[in-house]
């Protein structure tokens, strides 16, 4: 079996060191966390605790104008550190607390989304993902097929997202481009969540680069900016 590397490649710009960029009053967001979120009493991580959110729970937007209280979680994992603010949000059952939005984002936790038991094989693990957040918008684009390729195309969606997906008989690769409000730290948690399933992996993160590897290293995946829009690409090889 062909071996790879789990690559996750940010390129971290002081503005991208922020969570969840857009949100107001009354939007409904999503936990992305595995763990599971604290919601406090008090914008602060002292705050007495009053319940965790688990992953995929839905809050709504109370009140948003925390931002002079930043606030970091050290170490997501070595060497990377998660970065954002304190929300003021009510959750499914009427509690209304505080919430660290580094963990939040509009789309929802994959676990959530994708279930294997209902998996439709006309559409890859990407589309599926996305086409609970939006509808397609116009037909599938047909690309030029590689050397080794069983299909290449993308799809556009209405948010503005597009898909491409690139199937071979030894490799596969999945692309989401994310529409402009969506941060490189949302398209991580994400694909963290997609890609590996939650499963363990070893990180490193050196000069601007985060290395994920999953325990078969089979699987690689890059996060970066292009053009101002956030990148997904996720790979696997047989």
């Amino acid at each position: 079996m062909l071996k790879m590397r789990f690559l996750l490649l940010l390129i971290l710009y002081p503005a991208l060191l922020s969570a969840i960029a857009n949100y107001k009053v009354g939007d409904k967001l999503f936990v992305l966390s595995t763990i599971g979120l604290a919601l406090r009493e008090k914008p602060d991580p002292a705050g007495a605790k009053m319940q965790t959110l688990p992953n995929g729970a839905p809050v709504v937007v109370q009140k948003e104008d925390f931002k002079k209280f930043a606030h970091t979680v050290v170490n997501e994992f070595k060497g990377y550190d998660l970065t954002g603010y304190w929300v003021k949000v009510k959750t499914w059952d009427n509690k209304t607390g505080y919430v660290f939005d580094a963990y939040l984002s509009k789309y929802q936790a994959p676990a959530k989304v994708i279930l294997k038991d209902h998996v439709d094989p006309k559409y890859s693990v990407a589309e599926q993902y996305m086409m609970v957040h939006s509808k397609p918008k116009g037909k599938r684009v047909q690309l030029a097929k590689t050397k080794s390729g069983l299909e290449h195309y993308t799809q556009a969606f209405v948010n503005s997202a597009v898909i491409e997906v690139n199937k071979g008989k030894d490799n596969s690769t999945y692309k989401i481009q994310f529409d402009r409000s969506t941060t490189v730290e949302e398209a991580y948690l994400i694909g963290k969540a997609l890609w590996l399933e939650g499963k363990p992996f070893n990180s490193t993160f050196i000069d601007g680069l985060i290395l994920l590897t999953n325990e078969k290293e089979t699987k690689q995946a890059t996060i970066e900016l292009k053009n101002k829009v956030v990148v997904l690409t996720m790979m696997i090889a047989d």
